[in-house]
């Protein structure tokens, strides 16, 4: 976490994902795009062969994200006025007047006919913004609220806080400058 001005209670607070955790997501992107090479270098059947290229081409597009994210990693910036969550799909500064409040989100796992556990959301900090509120047509906000998920957008499980303590100080800032 740094804290900028000095001051946590002060005006602008930024929370980093740390370079280590993308660091340790972009080796292993590279480790098991390497093994899916080998794999495919192994693999007689073409069905099974073009499988393994897709996913060897999403491994390194999701290495390609980390390295970018090791350049800038993603932030979040809380201000008096609101928060704005850096990235390549990033909202916009959000203020803190339109959120009806920040909680955590999680689904529990569920079994399939062969009693293996299925599915399932780690517990992660969320937000829910006010009704009519005009960040509400954003494409988070609608595909949430499309799949009957109650919630307009989530913070990264890695942004400096673990999902808890994250939603309760987005909740004290929300009550504080809101």
């Amino acid at each position: 976490m740094t804290v900028v001005n000095g001051n946590p209670t002060g005006e602008r607070l930024v929370l980093t994902t740390s370079r280590s955790v993308v660091a340790w997501s972009l080796a292993l992107f590279v480790a098991t795009a390497a093994l899916g090479l080998w794999f495919i270098k192994q693999s007689g059947d073409a069905i099974e062969t073009l499988w393994s290229w897709v996913g060897v081409f999403c491994l390194a597009a999701a290495a390609g994200a980390s390295v970018l994210a090791l350049v800038r990693p993603p932030k979040l910036i809380l201000t008096t006025e609101g928060f704005h969550l850096t990235g390549p799909l990033s909202p916009g500064l959000i203020p803190w007047s339109e959120v009806e409040g920040f909680s955590l989100y999680s689904e529990a796992a569920s079994r399939d006919a062969d009693g293996q556990s299925v599915g399932g959301v780690a517990p992660h900090a969320v937000w829910r913004l006010k009704e009519g509120s005009s960040f509400s047509g954003g494409l988070a906000s609608r595909l949430n609220r499309a799949g009957d998920v109650p919630i307009d957008g989530s913070f990264p499980r890695n942004i400096g806080l673990a999902p808890e303590p994250l939603s309760t100080l987005l909740e004290q800032w929300r009550i504080r400058y809101g």
